[in-house]
Parts: structure tokens; C-alpha cells; sequence
């Protein structure tokens, strides 16, 4: 190997190392209150309500959602130099809870829920450099 080769896979292997590269994580699981199944519809079509409705519904399950957006660097990103000095930007609050919600409204729609109540929503640290958004929700048809 060359000395141009030997600099080049030498810079590879630094850059890899500070890179950071992670997948968003954003997934939902329910638990059915009862026996009855439904047809799932589109998650577009899913309802997210803050606020108990002021209309009769019925509670068909309960839906615990999270959404982590990471922060991401691609190879180029981590061949510069400059951007090796400094760490990836932070994901937002923003991102983790689009991410949330979007399962949240995929795990309803995929039960045939109408609508979610939220329950709690909360912003917890999982790491130095990452949060996540946690939704708990009940999911209504009416």
C-alpha cells in the first residue's frame, strides 16, 4: 500500500469513528380492551384528540407509541474535517414527536380505531445526546 492509500484508509477509519449513523426509531404496540376486532383504515384518517370528545365513543384499546428522531451523519459529512471537530446536529423535540405520532396514528388505523385520546405525553432522555417522545393514548371508535 502507498502512502496516499495507507493516509486515505488511515482518514476513513478516523472519520468512521466520530461519524455518528442511526436509524429514527418510531414505533407503537396496543392492548385491546375486548374481544371484537376491526377492519384497520388509513392512519390519515385517524382523529388525535388532547381532550376527552363531548360525544359517545367507545375505548377499543390502549396505545403506547415512541418516536427518537438520532442524529445522523453521512460519509461525506464525515470526511470533512471541519464537521469532524464538532458534533452532528441534535435531533429536535419537534422531530421525536412527529415520529411519535406518526406510530401512534399507524397503530390506531391498523385496529380500526377512529380517533386517540391522549393520556400522557412526555419528552424523556435516553442518552447525552438523544430524547424521545412517549405517547400513551386510548383509542376510541364511535
Amino acid at each position: 500500500m502507498n502512502a496516499i492509500q495507507s493516509v486515505i484508509v488511515s482518514f476513513l477509519i478516523l472519520a468512521c469513528s466520530f461519524g455518528v449513523c442511526f436509524a429514527d426509531v418510531s414505533e407503537a404496540t396496543h392492548i385491546s380492551n375486548g374481544r371484537e376486532t376491526y377492519s384497520p383504515i388509513l392512519a390519515s384518517d385517524v382523529i388525535v384528540y388532547i381532550y376527552k370528545p363531548d360525544f359517545n365513543f367507545k375505548i377499543i384499546a390502549t396505545i403506547e407509541a415512541r418516536g427518537m428522531a438520532e442524529a445522523s451523519q453521512d460519509l461525506l459529512d464525515q470526511l470533512d474535517v471541519t464537521r469532524l471537530l464538532s458534533p452532528p446536529k441534535a435531533p429536535s423535540e419537534k422531530e421525536d414527536i412527529e415520529l411519535a405520532m406518526k406510530a401512534l396514528k399507524a397503530e390506531a388505523a391498523s385496529i380500526g380505531a377512529y380517533g386517540v385520546i391522549i393520556a400522557k405525553s412526555v419528552q424523556v432522555r435516553v442518552s447525552q445526546n438523544a430524547t424521545e417522545r412517549r405517547i400513551a393514548a386510548i383509542a376510541i371508535r364511535w
